[in-house]
């Protein structure tokens, strides 16, 4: 299966008989994607632990904790303390679920 990039989901975007009705260009549709997740990113960095977004019929982006472990150095086999850090997980909504089965 292909990967999907921005470009193509503009393209998926512009060809869309509800959106070509308004006569948006590809580039006011870019525009719109890249400032939609600059946005969800700075909300999503800004969050503490347990915090989320939900996105009805789509899924849910929340904030968890990594607990702090004792790694190891591939090149030299020492043992590396790393720290606890958050990081970001997606939770896919029920629809989406049903859509991707």
């Amino acid at each position: 299966m292909p990967n999907i990039t921005k470009k193509d989901l503009v393209e998926t975007i512009s060809q869309d008989k509800e959106i070509s009705s308004y006569g948006i260009s590809k580039k006011e549709i870019a525009s719109v994607i890249d400032v939609w997740l600059e946005k969800l990113k700075d909300q999503i960095c800004e969050f503490a632990i347990g915090d989320r977004i939900e996105l009805r019929n789509f899924g849910t982006f929340l904030v968890k904790e990594r607990k702090g472990r004792t790694a190891r150095n591939p090149k030299t086999g020492e043992p590396v303390k790393v720290g606890p850090r958050k990081h970001c997980a997606f939770k896919p909504g029920r629809e989406m679920k049903e859509k991707v089965r």
